[in-house]
């Protein structure tokens, strides 16, 4: 599903030793070195992702992009060498060498989309594992501050911490993914994680505080702090049920089980697909050019 295939270099070499012949030629050598040493670095990219090393493939995917626009620079400089040359065609040959290559770095820019994707799900099922328990030992720590057992608020009110801690640092993880997905349902989801972690744990922080001085009866400050509590508690609720709104909104991207963003991980191989097959129509478009003026092209190898 995920792998890119190889940006054939074509040679575009004409035969003559008239001066711009030599300067399209030397150009159209420089352009198939790029795209080649892009290919190396993709295949790389591939072998990572395929032992689903996904931050090792984004890095060689960005080097490798990064050398096919170098590829697609120098086919754009053939651009005035085609004007001086003075024959129509190159122009076309030109355009759709760009358009070809174009293509290929729209695939690249939708593979990463589809990576993103699949590191938000991971995180995504990490803090689907955790986030019930945390929920749970903080509704324990409230129970036993009720109940008078300061204690035990105290402990529990500890453990559900360190998990929202945790989760915090997943849900800032998560954020940064949507943020590189770019899809604004996605972003707000992983925006009300953060923020309803951020407040359970200024929350349980506050829930402590007034269990100590209830402990030691300054029922005064433990008011006080109980207050501080409820505020950042309404401001996680409300955060949950923002949460929970998305979730119903989008079920099949936000399951109980599955895989996370199943839609948009469809939707973008659909647009990386499409991307592949445009790549090859204006390969084959120029290869005509190129087989119609073989008196003129220096054969591809």
């Amino acid at each position: 599903m995920l792998l890119l295939i190889p940006m054939v270099a074509a040679s575009g070499c004409m035969g003559g030793d008239d001066e711009s012949i030599e300067e399209w030629n030397s150009t159209v050598d420089a352009a198939n070195e790029h795209l080649n040493a892009g290919d190396e670095i993709k295949d790389e990219g591939n072998e990572a992702l395929q032992e689903d090393q996904y931050d090792l493939a984004l890095t060689k995917y960005g080097a490798a992009y990064s050398e096919y626009q170098e590829g697609l620079n120098k086919v754009q400089d053939l651009r005035p060498l085609a004007d001086d040359l003075d024959r129509d065609f190159l122009n076309e040959y030109v355009n759709l060498w760009e358009k070809e290559i174009e293509a290929y770095l729209e695939q690249f820019e939708w593979n990463d989309k589809i990576i993103y994707s699949l590191k938000f799900g991971q995180h995504y099922d990490a803090f689907q594992g955790s986030f019930d328990s945390a929920v749970r030992q903080y509704l324990d720590a409230v129970s036993y501050y009720n109940d008078g057992n300061y204690q035990s608020t105290i402990s529990a009110a500890n453990l559900s911490e360190d998990k929202w801690e945790d989760l915090l640092l997943t849900a800032e993880s998560m954020l940064e993914l949507a943020q590189n997905v770019e899809v604004g349902y996605v972003t707000q989801y992983a925006t009300h994680l953060v923020e309803m972690s951020d407040h359970s744990i200024k929350s349980l922080g506050f829930l402590k505080e007034a269990a100590y001085a209830a402990s030691n009866e300054n029922m005064e400050t433990a008011t006080q702090m109980i207050n501080e509590q409820n505020a950042h508690d309404d401001e996680m609720v409300n955060h949950y049920d923002s949460m929970k709104a998305i979730e119903r909104e989008h079920p099949q991207d936000f399951p109980a089980d599955g895989t996370a963003l199943a839609t948009l991980l469809e939707e973008f191989v659909d647009e990386r697909d499409a991307a592949h097959e445009n790549s090859i129509s204006y390969r084959e478009q120029r290869k005509e050019i190129a087989d119609e003026h073989d008196d003129f092209f220096e054969e591809e190898e």
